[in-house]
């Protein structure tokens, strides 16, 4: 899942929002200062609170969204990795011919997905990376669906 600019854009105006109204505070109370010396400061306390209460829940909401965003991608490249072991294992059907062609072509698409997960942040780079990768697999596919048609059908009764 991408989170898309907009709500980058929020959470950063928000922030310099945030910053901004700090800063404004603490002019108003040095201009308030040197108006009236003797005024009390009592305000300050409980406004440092709220302001520094409302900045603590922001980098919250941006940590979690960090950590979910990470636990997701995570889990896509740990069920993409069982997904491609199964579907290696069961090579084991074909007869050794295909199979040794179709295990050096799985060796190789592996290859390429790691390869266009290290270019990730070239984005030109790493499509032309991910388009190879899919051309692997249609060509696997090919081999594969070449490979069990030419295996005899088990015999049912």
């Amino acid at each position: 899942m991408r989170v898309p600019y907009v709500y980058i854009a929020l959470l950063s105006v928000g922030l310099a929002a945030l910053v901004c109204a700090v800063e404004l505070g603490r002019r108003l109370g040095a201009r308030q200062r040197r108006v009236d010396p003797g005024a009390s400061d009592a305000a300050v306390g409980p406004m440092d609170g709220v302001v520094f209460g409302l900045l603590g829940l922001f980098l919250a909401f941006t940590f979690f969204g960090a950590a979910s965003r990470f636990d997701h991608r995570r889990d896509l490249v740990v069920n993409e990795a069982n997904a491609i072991q199964a579907a290696y294992l069961r090579l084991e059907l074909l007869p050794a011919e295909p199979r040794s062609e179709l295990q050096a072509m799985f060796r190789r698409y592996v290859e390429e997905r790691v390869a266009s997960y290290a270019k990730l942040p070239d984005q030109e780079a790493f499509q032309a990376e991910y388009d190879r990768s899919v051309a692997l697999q249609r060509e696997i596919w090919r081999t594969a669906l070449a490979a069990g048609q030419r295996v005899n059908p088990p015999l049912s009764g």
